[in-house]
């Protein structure tokens, strides 16, 4: 009987090319079921035979603990050679869309806060 494996939402396609890679190393059969037209179902990676999900899931948890590690260090080694922007620039580079979304913060704030106000009284 197969069984689920991981969910394919927001994973990008080098990703998921490294995880087939990985299964297919391991022989472990598996196969990938396709997203759904209208966005409800994001794919998914089946086995084809329930009995290696363990070694699976052990091998995935590896492989995404090794990714993670080497996203942080790209970051990290990005950020000492100054490539990863400040909050101040970015809303220099593009000062409309920054002021657009920070007062998009405080409507939606003020929005959620109004209510507990007029419940409280202190507002009229």
């Amino acid at each position: 009987m197969s069984a689920f494996l991981m969910s394919l939402r927001d994973v990008p396609v080098d990703e998921y090319e490294e995880i087939r890679t990985l299964l297919d190393d391991n022989r472990i059969e598996h196969y990938r079921t396709e997203p759904s037209r209208w966005g409800i179902s994001h794919g998914a990676i089946w086995l084809v035979e329930d009995g290696g999900l363990a070694q699976a899931r052990t091998l995935l948890e590896e492989y995404q603990r090794g990714r993670g590690e080497r996203a942080r260090a790209a970051f990290a080694e990005a950020a000492q050679r100054g490539e990863v922007p400040t909050l101040f620039q970015r809303f220099r580079e593009r000062p409309l869309v920054s002021a657009a979304q920070w007062l998009g913060l405080l409507v939606a704030l003020a929005l959620s806060i109004l209510p507990f106000l007029w419940l409280a009284g202190l507002l009229g």
